[in-house]
């Protein structure tokens, strides 16, 4: 049997050895977190410096969080250095990838300029094949992922290929005046008239052909219609016996004509046209032949 002296010396010694075991247990050391304190300082100043800028969706996504999750880290006074060095080097990762900017300001210009066309106005080969570049160009814009300038530059070379390929569909222009005028003095016998103004009236009515086969909007049109009518307005007629005959014949109907059919207004400008037939027919023929030109001026 074990005596009550012995029980004594066992007791002595687990005691001793719990204290020892006790004695010997690590001191746990706090995390060092100098490296991640420095790197949330840079990720700060970055962002203070503009820095974020342009920066991908995706990696400044990263960035932020990787930010806060440093700041997280650094507050906890329980993180163990693990704990501590896996925050910096994730934060550090993000801070490198910074770099990853993506500029799609051309892309976004050329996506504009596509959704500003009226495709209605254009014909039917050509409209799927935009559409469908169009699509692809906005896909890009708005997926964060699309980061290589190679991915942008290929939508908008496809988009561009595309808004090229369109074809307008031909004017609806009013080209009836302008036609009208071009047959005149095509059926005009210029050898009555006098050689100044020809030169004019014939640049515009090269023009105007040209112009009826190929015009692109309304406004060539009337540009060329004034012209023509103006090199038209500016000939002279060549003195010419034969036409008082018709001068003649004009003053005979107009007296002929039963002038309360017409209002005042009219009853008096016919009159007066007679009249001023008349007293040119009066004149010597010498006179004529002078006045005849001033005569067939169109009023101003």
């Amino acid at each position: 049997m074990i005596g009550v002296a012995e029980v004594e010396g066992l007791n002595t010694t687990v005691l001793q050895t719990v204290q020892v075991e006790e004695a010997e247990e690590p001191e746990v050391k706090p995390a060092n977190k100098t490296l991640l304190q420095q790197a949330l300082s840079q990720a700060d100043a970055l962002e203070a410096a503009g820095e974020l800028e342009g920066v991908n969706e995706l990696v400044l996504r990263e960035f932020r969080r990787a930010r806060e999750e440093a700041r997280t880290i650094l507050a906890d006074e329980k993180a163990d250095q693990e704990e501590v060095n896996t925050a910096w080097l994730r934060l550090s990762r993000a801070i490198q990838m910074l770099g990853m900017k993506t500029d799609k300001t051309e892309l976004r210009a050329l996506i504009a300029r596509a959704e500003s066309l009226n495709l209605d106005d254009y014909k039917e080969e050509g409209r799927q094949a935009f559409q469908d570049a169009l699509d692809y160009a906005r896909q890009v814009n708005e997926d964060p992922a699309a980061l290589t300038d190679v991915s942008i530059q290929a939508a908008i070379e496809k988009l561009q290929a595309a808004m090229d390929a369109l074809e307008k569909k031909p004017a609806d222009l009013d080209l009836s005046l302008l036609q009208m005028l071009v047959d005149s003095v095509e059926g005009t016998d210029l050898n009555k008239y006098l050689s100044e103004g020809q030169d004019e009236l014939q640049n515009a009515l090269e023009e105007a052909r040209t112009v009826l086969a190929s015009a692109e909007n309304q406004e060539q049109v009337d540009a060329s219609v004034a012209r023509l009518h103006n090199a038209w307005l500016s000939l002279r007629l060549k003195a010419d016996e034969s036409l008082l005959a018709q001068l003649k014949d004009a003053s005979v109907m107009l007296r002929s004509l039963s002038l309360t059919a017409y209002a005042a207004p009219m009853q008096a400008r016919i009159t007066a046209v007679a009249d001023s037939i008349d007293a040119l027919l009066e004149q010597p023929k010498w006179v004529l032949r002078k006045h005849w030109i001033l005569w067939m001026r169109p009023e101003p």
